[in-house]
Parts: C-alpha cells; structure tokens; sequence
C-alpha cells in the first residue's frame, strides 16, 4: 500500500536515475497531493534545498516528522 502524505507534512524527496540509483535527495514540504485516475496522488513538493516546486510519486518520498497521534 502507497503512503498517504498530507498538505504541509516534511518529507525527505529522493530523486533517481532510470535504474533506481539515487542522483540527488534533500528536505521538503508537501504543498499539494494531486489526484490521479490511479489509487495513488502524486505530490507537488517545495524543495527546501532549490527553493522550487516538483513533482513526486509517493515511493520516492520520506516521512520526517511522524504524525502525532490524536488523543
């Protein structure tokens, strides 16, 4: 099952050559989860290390700060 990430969660972004190897990684901030006609969104993440905006699919995407548990 593919992560569900919320506007404003931290993430770390991973970014990969053709055969999966890692080309770069950094911080960001989920600014937008943009549905698909598949099950899973993709998200629109601002880079903290470029000051841009990209777009990832959920497995190339990190979870820094877990959510607290709601009480």
């Amino acid at each position: 099952m593919a992560k569900i990430f919320k506007k404003a969660d931290l993430v770390r972004w991973y970014d990969y050559y053709e055969d999966q190897i890692v080309r770069d990684a950094g911080l960001g901030i989920v600014v937008e989860a943009v549905p698909t006609e598949y099950e899973w969104p993709i998200y629109n993440v601002f880079k903290l290390k470029t000051g841009t905006t990209e777009r990832f699919e959920a497995y190339q995407l990190d979870e820094i700060n877990p959510p607290v548990p709601e009480r």
